[in-house]
């Protein structure tokens, strides 16, 4: 939420309901506003009052905020801060969070576009959009890359590589449902404001899918 306060109340609410953590976005209306004190000050004063742990979710894609490495420093280490998700794809600034981080802090990337890079890094985890409708390529990558089959992991990065391009980047939503149900996931309709896709759009993810060998 954009305040702090219906941030808490919310948090605590999913509390109440069983959630055990909470990923939460910057608050980015008021973006010109949003500076590294006071993104610091939130998401700490949010820590203090929550009753679950929290996760920084930095999405400069939707939100134009971006969280830099002095903020991500200095959450990484107060208490009921436990990790945040990271869905810029910057392999550079993934690696400069690393460097900053203890290591009991939960780093996770959130796009398949770096998810590869990430592991190289050291980056044990992710959140994938990409992974509704290709979880096993998406598992595949880290199994082969935690057996040291390094070759094997990097071309199923590669070979999924468009994939993602085209159902995060190029068709949205609206691209993941209609993946997701060509390949038996049932990703089903958008909801409005967002558009269903065109047939000639269907088509060429069809053809996305086909040449990454998934249909």
């Amino acid at each position: 939420m954009e305040s702090l306060r219906e941030t808490i109340r919310f948090t605590n609410l999913a509390a109440r309901l069983g959630v055990h953590a909470a990923l939460v976005l910057t608050p980015f209306y008021y973006g010109g506003k949003m500076t590294s004190e006071a993104l610091i000050k939130y998401f700490t004063k949010l820590a203090d009052n929550s009753d679950i742990p929290i996760l920084i979710y930095n999405v400069p894609k939707f939100t134009h905020i971006n969280i830099k490495s002095d903020v991500v420093e200095v959450l990484s280490r107060y208490p009921n801060i436990i990790g945040m998700k990271d869905s810029l794809g910057d392999v550079p600034q993934l690696a400069t969070f690393k460097r900053v981080i203890p290591d009991d802090f939960n780093l996770l990337v959130g796009t398949a576009s770096a998810w590869y890079p990430a592991l190289a890094l050291g980056i044990k985890g992710a959140i994938l959009a990409l992974a509704n409708c290709n979880p096993e390529e998406c598992v595949d990558v880290k199994e082969e890359f935690d057996k040291e089959n390094w070759k094997k992991s990097r071309e199923i990065y590669q070979r999924i590589f468009p994939i993602n391009t085209a159902v995060t980047g190029i068709y949205g939503i609206a691209g993941l449902k209609y993946a997701c149900d060509l390949l038996g996931h049932k990703g089903g309709s958008v909801r409005s404001p967002l558009l269903p896709l065109k047939e000639e759009e269907k088509n060429k993810i069809k053809e996305v899918l086909k040449q990454a060998l998934v249909l």
